[in-house]
């Protein structure tokens, strides 16, 4: 039999859905509530730890005991006459004298408002960036980490990490309807804190899953989101920024260059470790150098020859023709590696003539010339 005051405004499977930590919004159930009992009122206050033998609320001075439900880790407090907003926190004890207080994230309203949520399901959102994953930020003047994460086909999403023993029933999130989204605000967290989500697939299987939109990851092996404030990253680019309102970026070329520096370089004397962004940086452009390729001459030629071609990268294989002017230039249409060497940019206009977009093909350029060309294969 449930007391009287803990189902205050819920239902009994309310309270079995949180023991059996599969209810999708712990919210309504859990923190502080308005209500009225026997005509007077007050608030009701719920808790939950699997683990917890007892439990305490923290309100200013004052240190008030909750009563639990035997064996089910649910633990509530009535208190009539108060009303909310209240801040408190909570004091959970364990066997073994253990304890841990902890300002309670389910007092908290969402930190997704229903704009993000509607352009979230138009795909319209353009700054997911600053909504999706964990942000550090303050609430009523409580600094935490407000937390993020699409999961449409969940039964349940929980916040696991360092600072909960990564136990998927301490903080279930919260879901924000049919928006796919469950969203959590944790007070207290640091910079540097472990973490990722656990998820109740709806066929009951548990699934461990990294942040999409995490700021910092752990180093192998370990595969943890790491809690990051970017606001703390002191930005040294003011004058690449000023420089940029000068360009139409639609019209402008863009060239991407990729590079795998995880197995381009590596530290043999240090256990074969992967180098920083530091140590790659001066062997890389000595590398780029010694094999020509200048950006910006190299996007400037791209500009004007390969506007039909869809992806460029700096490869040259197979039968070389070095009398590229007595070829039959529409025959490359249907050829696949082959490379063309030495010819300049006077050539470029019969080149762009020829060739169409069912050819994907490859420049490398050297001193301000058009020094190789590869076909790679048919589109």
């Amino acid at each position: 039999m449930f007391p009287k005051e803990l189902l205050a405004g819920i239902s009994i499977t309310d309270i079995e859905r949180i023991i059996q930590t599969e209810h999708s919004d712990p919210h309504s159930v859990l923190g502080a509530h308005p209500v009225q009992i026997n005509r007077q009122t007050g608030v009701i206050l719920r808790l939950f730890h699997p683990d917890a033998i007892s439990a305490e609320v923290l309100i200013g001075e004052e240190t008030i005991p909750t009563q639990r439900l035997e064996s089910q880790g649910i633990f509530w407090l009535w208190m009539p006459g108060r009303s909310l907003p209240m801040e408190y926190k909570v004091r959970f004890h364990f066997d073994g004298s253990a304890t841990w207080t902890v300002d309670s994230p389910y007092r908290f309203m969402p930190t997704l408002g229903d704009q993000d949520l509607h352009y979230l399901g138009e795909g319209k959102h353009y700054n997911l960036y600053d909504k999706m994953g964990a942000h550090p930020r303050q609430i009523d003047g409580i600094p935490g980490v407000s937390f993020a994460v699409w999961a449409p086909n969940a039964k349940r999403v929980s916040l696991i990490g360092d600072f909960n023993n990564w136990d998927g029933r301490v903080y279930p999130m919260r879901s924000m309807g049919t928006s796919g989204i469950w969203e959590l605000f944790v007070p207290g967290l640091q910079q540097g804190g472990l973490y990722k989500y656990e998820i109740q697939t709806n066929a009951d299987e548990l699934r461990i899953k990294t942040d999409p939109f995490a700021f910092s990851m752990e180093l192998r092996p370990g595969s943890a989101s790491v809690l990051w404030n970017l606001d703390n990253y002191s930005w040294c680019d003011d004058q690449w920024m000023n420089n940029r309102k000068e360009f139409n970026h639609f019209s402008s070329p863009m060239t991407v260059y990729e590079a795998h520096l995880g197995s381009w370089l590596r530290i043999p004397g240090e256990g074969n470790r992967w180098a920083s962004y530091r140590e790659a940086a001066e062997p890389l452009v000595a590398h780029m150098k010694k094999y020509g390729t200048k950006l910006e001459t190299f996007a400037k030629i791209r500009a004007k020859a390969s506007r039909h071609a869809e992806r460029v990268a700096l490869v040259a294989a197979g039968k070389t023709l070095p009398n590229w002017e007595q070829q039959q230039l529409p025959k490359l249409a249907g050829i696949s590696n082959v490379s063309v060497i030495s010819f300049d940019q006077a050539f470029i206009g019969r080149l762009v003539a020829t060739l169409n977009r069912s050819v994907n093909w490859d420049v490398t350029v050297s001193d301000g010339k058009l020094q190789k060309m590869t076909v790679l294969s048919k589109i």
